[in-house]
């Protein structure tokens, strides 16, 4: 997770400073497969943390958290390309990538917490 989120916030950066709409766009093709590299290893991380008996409720809050999230996100970037600039949602990006990145490294593991199944 960590080097698909690293990736990911080094490709946002290239988009920023990328000077052509072209390279721009060929950027993206790369973060939308890391995209579906991560989020699915972070929910598959996610659904082991919890048995069995609890996979419904886990993934139930895991996946209206995330939804929740993307809204509040997409509000927050069409307000700051309108009011600040265009380039301000990507840095956004970039340093909710980089809190992501600290979380995992220093706050966050997966298997940590399991309880044995029975």
């Amino acid at each position: 997770m960590t080097i698909v989120t690293c990736l990911f916030c080094i490709l946002i950066c290239l988009f920023i400073v990328v000077p052509w709409g072209s390279w721009a766009l060929c950027l993206m093709l790369p973060a939308g497969i890391l995209h579906g590299i991560g989020y699915p290893t972070m929910l598959t991380a996610y659904s082991k943390t919890v048995t069995s008996d609890e996979q419904g409720w886990g993934m139930g809050f895991a996946t209206s958290t995330f939804t929740i999230a993307a809204s509040i996100i997409s509000f927050l970037g069409g307000q700051l390309s309108a009011s600040v600039r265009p380039s301000a949602p990507f840095k956004l990006a970039i340093l909710s990538g980089l809190l992501a990145i600290f979380a995992i490294m220093y706050g966050w593991s997966p298997y940590e917490n399991k309880q044995s199944e029975i």
